[in-house]
């Protein structure tokens, strides 16, 4: 049975200012020397690697590295990280979740914006 993208997958919009690369190069990018794979090009205000490859409608590199392992990711989920490390783009590290998973993740591991305030 031939495979096709169902219509509940969608990709989001380029960042045309990240150059085009490969697999190759994407894959040359990442420092391996621990349990994370941190990612060493460029990053966004928050820590998570950007990136461009033609095949992959995607930007934040641990997308793309999930992506390459894992397939498409559907519409309204988020590639959470185990190990809480923003650059991290080992395979191992990622899983798919809903924006309420990745908050109370965030929140349980006193990471949120009010994880450490007292009420």
């Amino acid at each position: 049975m031939p495979c096709e993208i169902p219509d509940q997958f969608t990709y989001r919009d380029l960042d045309t200012r990240l150059p085009l690369i490969d697999v190759a190069t994407f894959l040359a990018t990442v420092a391996r020397s621990g349990d994370c794979w941190l990612w060493q090009g460029a990053t966004n205000r928050d820590g998570y690697g950007l990136a461009r490859l033609a095949a992959i409608h995607d930007r934040l590199a641990h997308r793309i590295a999930y992506r390459l392992t894992y397939g498409l990711i559907r519409t309204g989920f988020v590639v959470r990280h185990s190990c809480d490390t923003p650059g991290c783009i080992n395979p191992a590290h990622l899983a798919l979740g809903t924006p309420s998973n990745n908050a109370t993740d965030r929140e349980q591991r006193g990471r949120g914006r009010w994880s450490n305030r007292r009420g």
